[in-house]
């Protein structure tokens, strides 16, 4: 019964929120996500020169660990309590790459 519904729910661009929180808290939770996407972060920046030499990367590391971060809340407390767990984002030496005018694109 579950599945008819999703279908027709998702035909208009809605998901059940038994659903949504299912995923979120899927392949052990997105704190979990978090965690290993820093993980990684820190693999690439110690152990290849990619962000050195391909800097702007590291905005959509930045970026992607920012929406992730942001599902925290949507998943709600039972994931909240476990950012404690997480790594801290990793401190990347980095040549300067000219950020982006956050400014200047909200106004697109």
């Amino acid at each position: 019964m579950h599945k008819v519904v999703d279908k027709i729910l998702g035909r208009i661009g809605l998901v059940r929120t038994a659903t949504l929180y299912s995923t979120l808290r899927s392949e052990a939770g997105i704190a979990k996500r978090i965690d290993e996407h820093r993980e990684v972060v820190e693999a690439i920046a110690s152990h290849t020169t990619f962000l050195q030499d391909c800097p702007w990367h590291t905005e959509h590391l930045e970026s992607q660990d920012r929406f992730l971060t942001g599902l925290i809340d949507i998943a709600g407390p039972a994931e909240a309590h476990r950012l404690k767990n997480i790594r801290d984002w990793p401190q990347l030496d980095l040549q300067p790459w000219p950020p982006i005018d956050k400014e200047a694109v909200s106004r697109i």
